[in-house]
């Protein structure tokens, strides 16, 4: 791990450096470096800064560097060098100073400036056992085995260090490569003295430019590479010890609720778990602090059980650990020497990449970074825990390769002067441009089917319908919105609907119109929670979210017809990869999709903007007057939007400069404030326990107030706060249990509470190893409807929400040992009352306060929200639009002075939008002049592209496409049909040509290329010419999608135009427009 802590000048050069410096184990003898520190940076040595100098001559440089100035001759090297921060008290909106609980005030620093940077590396747990066992000589080696893997982390971070020159007054500021200062600084042990080693790299505030200047250090691309530059390193640190004789073995990282991240570390091959966890002190009183003060931060349990680090000499160290080890190791069973790890008879793996499921560690590269765009880093990242233990020359090396054979570099899209994000290359793979292509591919496909239409008599008579049955009348915009999506589109069409503007409404009278129509509706969301209250409201049959949906598809348990209407309820949650697997479904059975949804709202958690890029190709339904919200309420909301050129609400995702978006955070804050929205406290403490007050102290029904946190941290500390206050009224009774979950996780619940369900499960008949029912007590569930009738099955879904009636402590028998256990009944919202062992059911957690994410999409009429400085506009804009304006409505905004300080400073307008991978390559593109040829010439070079890298990696390119190519003289090799090395599946489970097109663009290449083969047959079978060939397949492609699929008829005669002008030079019928992705991908491959 490498870790990262900002140094100010409020913390105070002396204190930083005496605590670097001046532990009795840094010193050798004679007042000498004992090398635990070295210089390191390009720019160290043009300062004279290098190996040998004394502990005080170190200590000098480092405060002077620390404050600005040059470490021999105090001249100052940037322009506030020695620039003191003055403590200012914060003062609340009465004026008053700000005060803690412990009745301190709350100081700010006017003038603070950074002085440097700590990014700690830490290698896993492991390697300090491992330092720990062994003898002085093999101690030697290994440290020296850490400083190089802390180096090799650290130069790969000074490749991504900026500074920036010009003015920022005179619009000339731009960044500029720079050279770094850099101290290293190795520690062995942790507060508790168990084996901790770790290198401290102080990263000076003072860099060197292209021009030999210094200037102050921009660190937003190294902070950009943390992750991954640790990931490389660790891999490295695994070479060196795997090159001393040690064996090491992957290990997955896991996530909060205990399961695969999908990040990996590793471990020496048979080290108990046991073992580093008993010398992991350190780690276990930051857990207990945490299990016993729910919801206070990981930050706030390292202060609160810091120690000040009065540590003996190394080699004091070294002799306690290796006596205590052994004895424990003796006593457990362990390994408790060095030499019990070495193997003679290791020999280094050898490494071929192309031997990988590459497939799957592409998806797992955009799985990790969730975005369709990713750093090279990322990709080397990925190597190098595919890997484990590789050095970082050749997982750099390796990253490369696959980087040009399996990605699409995306150059920058903005010059020096640009904000970071727009100056940093990125990638996408060929998988995913596969997807994006194939979403817009389809989205042009459909234009023209009319088969799900409705009449507008049906549409006139479900309008009047609904309205009766409501007592309302809906907006014009609603009832013409219905009419595009039931009328005027093709296949698949776009809601657009600002929040509170009515979406649900609206589609509630299409869905009844289809049905009326025979059409079936089937519900998706990207939550099972959101996904039924769509059904609910909608009048919805059948609702499933996406990941279950397409599971019931490739199970075959749910067959889409041409009949089928499927509604993806907030689609702009919804990432690229489940947009693509529903709407490819839905085009191969003829069915239509509608995507309801906002794009300004939250983004996809995977990656990518399926929605937007669908609306891009066939523009949308709008819905923009928000009904939600009135007055004041409504004027925020605007403002959280943003007005366009024409005075319209904002619903793009265009980004915006700095100075637009801190003016629109400002004014959004301004109103808030105005309204009395906002308090501010001195802590979070103090916020968390204002709103758990006003939560349980509210007049509105239960079931109409939310509290809401922008992080988990912050939900579990508001839940923690408000249990106590509704034990106090009797809702909560008796005492806590600490309830044990899958992944090691714990819960203190008591009867009474209320529980949300974290994970979809589906509880089913139980049976033993015979295969017969397991009944009585031995169940891990029982459950029974709100009538008391037992049930055979149950599902639950993420978001339900249940009140805990029973808690009963229980043994189980696992791996031959007694293992405590408890049983949970509930009584669902639904009248259910479900009964299971907890340790055998998903993962629960108080239902109190809520997170932003899981909020969208609901409608209340009592809102308290935690600030967070991290928030962006998205976040805040979610959360501010879940009131409803009525004689109940509240919303309040409660934070510490610095985290309202980053809102209505900057965050409240900063946009976190999730953009596709094909609009980046455009914007580069047109940054760099580079101009699109005509459809005709796109689609020829597309088609060469493909054919060539079919023809590359063995597969058989269509004898129609040779033609066309030739026809424009271009010869395509003959392929190796031996050569299978490329593809994902083994070579008997893959049918050449169709294989390699799929895996090209499933979509859209397949589709074409079997046109175009379907062309050149019947001009060989009936001898009639291609040109005539052509327009018969192409009136019959069509003809079939009037009755099938409206996808394949639009798509027919782009293929068919190109043989005919090859072989006759004259075109035929004007094609359907091409897809965006044509456009926007000229000469990338496939």
């Amino acid at each position: 791990m490498i870790s990262h802590a900002k140094k100010s000048s409020v913390s105070g050069a002396n204190k930083v450096v005496a605590y670097l410096t001046e532990a009795e184990y840094y010193l050798a003898a004679e007042g000498k470096d004992g090398g635990t520190m070295w210089w390191a940076g390009k720019a160290s040595k043009t300062l004279g800064l290098k190996a040998g100098m004394s502990i005080d001559d170190t200590a000098d440089a480092m405060r002077k560097l620390m404050n600005g100035y040059h470490p021999e001759t105090g001249a100052a090297l940037v322009q506030n060098a020695g620039q003191v921060a003055r403590p200012t008290v914060k003062l609340g909106p009465d004026g008053k100073p700000l005060l803690k609980d412990n009745g301190q005030a709350v100081f700010g620093a006017d003038g603070s400036r950074v002085m440097c940077h700590d990014l700690t590396y830490s290698p896993p747990k492991a390697f300090s056992l491992l330092f720990a066992m062994a003898d002085q000589d093999e101690q030697k080696r290994l440290r020296a085995a850490l400083a190089e893997a802390s180096e090799k982390a650290m130069d790969y971070l000074a490749e991504h260090a900026e500074t920036r020159t010009g003015s920022a007054s005179g619009g000339t500021l731009k960044a500029e490569r720079a050279d770094i200062v850099r101290s290293a600084h190795a520690h062995f042990a942790s507060r508790e003295q168990d084996p901790q080693l770790h290198v401290h790299n102080v990263v000076y505030n003072v860099a060197m430019g292209e021009d030999g200047k210094f200037r102050t250090l921009e660190t937003r691309g190294m902070m950009a590479a943390r992750k991954d530059a640790d990931r490389l390193a660790t891999a490295h640190l695994a070479h060196l010890v795997r090159g001393m004789g040690y064996e090491v073995e992957s290990v997955d990282l896991l996530d909060r609720k205990g399961n695969a991240s999908g990040a990996t570390s590793w471990t020496l091959a048979g080290m108990d778990k046991d073992m580093e966890r008993a010398w992991s002190k350190r780690r276990v009183m930051i857990e207990d602090y945490l299990a016993e003060h729910p919801g206070a931060t990981a930050q706030a349990a390292c202060l609160a059980t810091r120690k000040g680090k009065d540590e003996p000499p190394l080699a004091t160290l070294a002799s306690m650990w290796r006596e205590e080890i052994a004895a424990e190791a003796a006593v457990q069973g362990w390994k408790g020497t060095a030499q019990e790890y070495r193997r003679a008879d290791l020999v280094a793996p050898t490494i071929d990449w192309r031997t990988w499921d590459v497939g799957a560690l592409v998806d797992g590269i955009h799985d990790q970074v969730k975005q369709a765009s990713v750093p090279l880093s990322a990709i080397e990242a990925a190597v190098a825990m595919k890997a484990t233990a590789l050095d970082i020359d050749t997982t750099r090396a390796i990253a490369q390769e696959i980087a040009a054979e399996h990605f699409v570099e995306i150059g920058a899209r903005g010059d020096a002067q640009a904000d970071f994000e727009k100056r940093r290359t990125l990638y996408a793979s060929h998988r995913w441009l596969g997807m994006e292509r194939g979403i817009i591919g389809l989205a042009h496909a459909s234009k023209d089917d009319r088969h799900h239409a409705v009449p507008a008599a049906v549409i006139d008579e479900q309008v009047v319908a609904f309205q009766s049955s409501k007592g309302f009348t809906m907006a014009n915009e609603q009832v013409a919105a219905i009419r595009h999506l039931t009328q005027s589109t093709g296949s698949v069409a776009v809601l657009e609907g600002l929040a509170g503007t009515g979406k649900t409404t609206s589609i509630a009278v299409a869905v009844a119109a289809w049905q009326a129509q025979g059409r079936h509706v089937i519900g998706v969301s990207t939550s099972e929670n959101a996904t039924q209250k769509l059904a609910e409201e909608s009048g919805i049959e059948n609702a499933w979210n996406g990941a279950k949906l397409l599971d019931l598809i490739g199970r075959d348990q749910l067959t889409l017809t041409r009949d089928h209407v499927l509604i993806l309820d907030e689609a702009g949650m919804m990432d690229t990869r489940q947009a693509h697997g529903i709407m490819t479904a839905a085009a191969q059975a003829g069915a239509k999709i509608v995507l309801m949804g906002d794009v300004r709202q939250l983004q996809s958690v995977g990656g990518g903007s399926p929605m937007a890029a669908c609306r891009d190709v066939l523009g949308s339904a709008k819905l923009e007057g928000v009904r939600r919200q009135q007055g004041e309420e409504l004027e925020i909301t605007k403002l959280l939007y943003g007005m366009d050129d024409a005075g319209r609400l904002r619903t793009d995702q265009t980004e915006r400069s700095r100075e637009e978006i801190a003016a629109q955070a400002a004014a959004v804050y301004e109103k808030m404030d105005e309204q009395g929205m906002v308090s501010i406290h001195a802590e979070t403490a103090q916020a968390v326990r204002e709103i758990a007050v006003a939560y349980t102290t509210s007049d509105v029904p239960l079931d109409k107030r939310i509290v809401l946190a922008h992080t988990h941290t912050d939900r579990e500390a508001l839940n923690a706060s408000i249990r106590p206050i509704l034990r106090e009224q009797g809702v909560i009774q008796g005492a806590d249990v600490s309830v044990a979950q899958p992944g090691g996780r714990s819960l203190p619940l008591a009867v009474g509470d209320r529980i949300n369900i974290e994970e979809n499960h589906a509880f089913r008949p139980e049976r033993d190893d015979r295969g017969r029912r397991i009944t009585g007590d031995a169940r891990t569930w029982t459950a029974h409807d709100k009538d008391g009738r037992e049930l055979d099955q149950v599902k639950i879904a993420n978001g339900q929400t249940a009140v805990v009636e029973e808690i009963r402590a229980e043994t189980i028998t696992r791996d031959g040992q007694a293992v405590p256990t408890h049983r949970i009944t509930a009584r669902m919202d639904d009248g259910t009352r479900l009964a299971w062992r907890v340790d055998t059911a998903p993962q629960i957690g108080h239902a109190y306060a809520t997170t932003i994410h899981r909020s969208q999409g609901q409608t209340m009429e009592a809102v308290w929200h935690l600030a967070n400085a991290a928030a962006s506009n998205e976040g805040v804009l979610v959360g501010f639009t879940r009131i409803k304006t009525n004689e109940h409505g509240t919303y309040h905004l409660s934070g510490t002075a610095d985290d309202i300080d980053a809102l209505k400073g900057y965050a409240i307008g900063r946009l976190n939008a999730q953009r596709n991978a094909l609009d980046l390559i455009q914007e580069s593109h047109a940054r760099d002049g580079i101009e699109q040829d005509d459809d005709r010439a796109q689609d020829i070079e597309r088609i060469r592209i493909e054919a060539e890298r079919i023809a590359e990696h063995g597969g058989e390119v269509p004898a129609a496409w040779r033609a066309l190519l030739e026809a424009e003289g271009i010869t395509v090799a003959e392929p190796d049909a031996t050569d299978m090395s490329w593809a994902d599946e083994p070579a008997a489970a893959t049918p050449k040509h169709e294989a390699v097109v799929e895996k090209v663009d499933p979509s859209v290449a397949a589709l074409r290329a079997a046109q175009v083969a379907a062309i050149a047959a019947r001009a060989k079978g009936s001898k009639m010419s291609s040109m005539d060939a052509a327009d018969l397949a192409g009136m019959e492609w069509k003809a079939a999608a009037e009755r099938e699929n409206a996808a394949l008829a639009v798509m027919a005669a782009p293929a068919a135009e190109p043989l005919a002008a090859a072989e006759k030079g004259k075109g035929v019928d004007q094609p359907a427009p091409k897809p965006k992705a044509v456009e926007h991908d000229m000469g990338l491959g496939m």
